[in-house]
């Protein structure tokens, strides 16, 4: 069957969900960005920092965000970070955002 064939409704469904995943891999790419950039300034300034603090030493939540608490540094700070450095390594390669900026127009990746 091609998409010529498909009925309306049938077009209508596909194009939502293909338009869902556009805007999606825009977005995923601009997290991306942002967590490359937490993962540089970890690289370059925090490690060293982490390191000569207590393992179970509590950071204080100055972020402003609505229902965010303190961290613990071990265990959720440096957690956490290796969320966003394992998500570059596995799902930020240079296929992926091949394939995301034919989906969704190469200036929609950056930001």
């Amino acid at each position: 069957m091609t998409y010529d064939a498909l009925s309306t409704e049938q077009k209508d469904i596909l194009q939502t969900w293909i338009n869902l995943q556009r805007s999606w891999a825009g977005e995923q790419a601009r997290v991306n960005n942002h967590g490359a950039a937490i993962d540089t300034m970890y690289n370059a300034q925090v490690s060293g920092i982490l390191a000569v603090l207590d393992d179970n030493e509590v950071i204080p939540n100055t972020s402003g965000l609505s229902g965010a608490s303190s961290l613990d540094v071990d265990a959720e700070c440096v957690s956490i970070q290796s969320h966003i450095q394992g998500i570059a390594t596995s799902y930020d390669t240079a296929g992926h955002r091949q394939l995301w900026a034919k989906a969704a127009g190469a200036n929609n990746l950056i930001g």
